[in-house]
């Protein structure tokens, strides 16, 4: 507990009623946060992190009620506070960053009424003197063109700008603690490292305390002092930030670690978590966390372990924590070397028989039209994707990397003509294929399919798993009949590692992870040569995420599969990808293997990629820049380079004209006036 609490919590339990009983979802929580102090909440999705904020601030569901404990912030009784009173301490006295921006933000309203609202409630400014202190929030929270942003609607507004909009909306009545649920979530990587950048400072500046809830262990190592690790409703190790990141004791703990994907894993599978987590409308007679735990012993079942001082502020719950903290082996950066042994990775392309050439893309362009006016005609074209080029062999993984809007996403539904192409060329095993009849490119299907970023989303409601993965067997694979369609749907759901049983249940009744395996289940059903896999791990847990890759691996060096892997998470390209290809406003800026890029970035987009991605005691000396602010439109690129305009090392060249490529070695091109094409040495200037 810290010494000088402005928020304590104590024996904390809420409870949700739902038609199983009672879901004891908070299960006596027990924590302080000092002022001017982050406290991190760490677990993954479902273990009860953003109950546990909702039940701090008196936000419950209809559903669920705070049954027992007490929340006092700066010596205030929070839970026997009345309502009236309450609202005017929610917002003034502790202000909160929900989750999801896009539902947490009224469609309906401006951005500067949003705000507008927080101050009329908690201050006494009103008109010119509200609307002034609106636009310096705005300022505040590097909203650019604020005048105009203040009259904006959210739909208006990218990921970025949207979360900024909520920090100041968390902030208009200079709150002393914070909230951050998930905050940088679905943010791309330059974009997290701007907002976590700003909630460093606005803490700095207002002394305020944050209580940071997150599954990311990068973040928390970047940004906590204190960390809590929340496992099924219940707190199982709490420990200052040095303490927990050098010798993390709780066997989940070191899960959640040995799970991260990164550099150090590329010659290793991921540990995962075996089974579930337990539910949660019964009592617990032992450790919650011992039906997963490969140290568990009899009292682990029996006897529910007590808190466990390890050093000064470090607590574990676990019967055998001295033992399992003395056996934590450290590898790179703190991370331990733990997993199976992988049977190939991208580091041992020699292992395998020389790959083939599989697909080409030459000179892609996707230009959507802008029409106006009373007869509709095109007044200008969004460059979605403006002349990408890359190849992809048989057996092995390209990663396209970039930011949101980049066009990584358009590349992939292209090159599969589930949107038309403006001009280029895609080869598929020598045949050219965007200009195929229908009737031609239909076979061609088989061999061609893609994993979507939402399962839920893709995956049909009102049918079932079975006939879900049946449906492409059905449709592309005419010549086998039902029998054979059904032993072939059982031999997938087997191969992504779902029970028969699966086969008879509907996508909602499946686990985050469950559904990503249907997914796979469903391109892998009609033995493609080639997947694009469109973010398929990044709205899933570390565990998860690990679970996932480790099957999108063995499926590889099973099947020899090809993967056009689009993803913003650096961790995951360098734990998967033989070749990468980094994508900046609809070009491909800098190409070549993993190795080279990753470790050799030659263009100053993808050094600030690598750059704002939090890492695990980064060493935080001789780094590049992060890019500030966000990408241009693609309706009116910048002049010359595209990149220019947040570029710390921009030249009057850059401005002027667009680079053309400049080969480094044999797998390594770079689009970069700093690199001239006659040469591999850096431009002095």
């Amino acid at each position: 507990m810290s010494q000088d609490p402005l928020l304590e919590v104590e024996h904390l339990t809420t409870i949700v009623h739902a038609d199983g009983g009672k879901v004891h979802a908070v299960d006596d929580v027990s924590f302080s946060i000092g002022r001017n102090e982050t406290f991190a909440l760490v677990g993954e999705s479902g273990c009860g992190k953003s109950l546990t904020a909702l039940s701090l601030m008196r936000l419950l569901p209809d559903a669920a009620e705070i049954r027992s404990g007490s929340v006092r912030v700066d010596g205030e009784d929070w839970l026997s506070m009345p309502e009236l009173r309450l609202r005017d301490r929610r917002g003034g006295t502790v202000g909160m960053i929900f989750q999801e921006p896009m539902t947490s933000l009224n469609p309906v309203m401006t951005v500067g009424r949003q705000i507008g609202e927080a101050l009329v409630r908690h201050t006494d400014l009103r008109g010119k003197a509200m609307r002034e202190r609106t636009l310096d929030l705005l300022a505040q929270v590097g909203i650019a063109d604020r005048q105009r942003r203040y009259g904006d609607y959210p739909f208006q507004l990218s990921g970025g700008q949207k979360q900024r909009v909520m920090i100041a909306m968390a902030l208009a009545a200079r709150p002393q603690i914070l909230i951050a649920d998930e905050p940088t979530t679905a943010l791309d990587v330059t974009i997290q490292a701007q907002i976590l950048e700003l909630m460093r400072g606005l803490q700095r500046d207002q002394r305020m305390s944050v209580l940071l809830i997150t599954h990311d262990l990068a973040v928390v190592s970047e940004m906590a002092h204190q960390v809590a690790v929340m496992y099924a409703g219940h707190l199982v190790e709490r420990a200052p930030r040095d303490a927990f990141f050098a010798h993390p004791a709780h066997p989940y703990s070191q899960k959640l670690f040995a799970a991260l994907p990164g550099r150090s894993r590329r010659a290793r599978r991921f540990s995962v978590i075996k089974g579930a987590v337990p539910p949660l409308n019964g009592r617990f007679t032992g450790c919650r966390f011992a039906g997963r735990c490969e140290s568990a012993a009899p009292i682990c079942t029996q006897t529910a372990p007590p808190w466990t001082r390890l050093e000064e502020g470090h607590q574990v719950r676990c019967h055998f924590a001295h033992e399992i903290q003395a056996r934590w082996g450290k590898g790179e950066a703190g991370v331990p070397v733990t997993g199976e042994k992988a049977t190939d990775h991208p580091t041992q392309a020699s292992a395998r028989p020389q790959p083939s050439e599989l697909l080409t893309v030459s000179d892609l362009k996707v230009h959507f039209p802008i029409y106006k006016g009373f007869l509709k005609r095109a007044q200008g074209y969004v460059k979605a994707v403006d002349g990408v080029s890359f190849q992809i062999q048989s057996g092995r993984t390209l990663a396209l990397v970039g930011e949101s809007g980049c066009g990584k996403t358009t590349v992939g539904k292209a090159i599969l003509r589930l949107i038309r192409a403006t001009s280029g060329e895609v080869r598929f095993q020598g045949t050219s294929i965007l200009r195929l009849p229908e009737a031609r490119l239909r076979p061609l299907r088989t061999d061609l399919q893609i994993i979507f970023q939402d399962p839920y989303a893709s995956l049909d409601p009102r049918m079932t798993v079975g006939s879900i993965v049946e449906e492409g067997i059905a449709a592309l694979r005419s010549e086998l009949g039902r029998s054979q369609r059904a032993q072939a749907v059982e031999r997938i759901l087997d191969q992504v590692g779902l029970p028969p049983a699966s086969e008879g249940r509907y996508p909602h009744e499946f686990s985050g992870g469950q559904r990503q395996r249907v997914a796979i289940a469903r391109a892998l059903a009609v033995a493609p040569r080639l997947i694009v896999c469109d973010e398929p791990t990044s709205a899933l847990d570390v565990s998860v995420q690990a679970q996932i890759l480790n099957l999108l691996k063995k499926l590889q060096d099973d099947l020899g599969l090809a993967y056009l892997f689009i993803t913003h998470n650096l961790a995951v390209v360098a734990s998967l990808a033989h070749e990468v290809a980094v994508m900046y406003l609809g070009r491909i800026v800098e190409a070549g293997s993993a190795e080279e890029v990753l470790d050799s970035p030659r263009h100053p987009y993808t050094q600030s990629l690598l750059a704002s991605a939090p890492v695990i005691e980064r060493v935080r000396t001789a780094r590049s820049p992060s890019a500030q602010g966000e990408m241009p439109s693609a309706i009116e690129p910048p002049p010359g380079c595209h990149f220019a305009p947040r570029c710390a090392h921009a030249m009057p060249v850059c401005r002027e004209r667009y680079p053309g490529v400049t080969p480094l070695h044999a797998d390594h091109s770079v689009r970069c006036h700093l690199w001239p094409a006659a040469s591999s040495s850096p431009n002095p200037a």
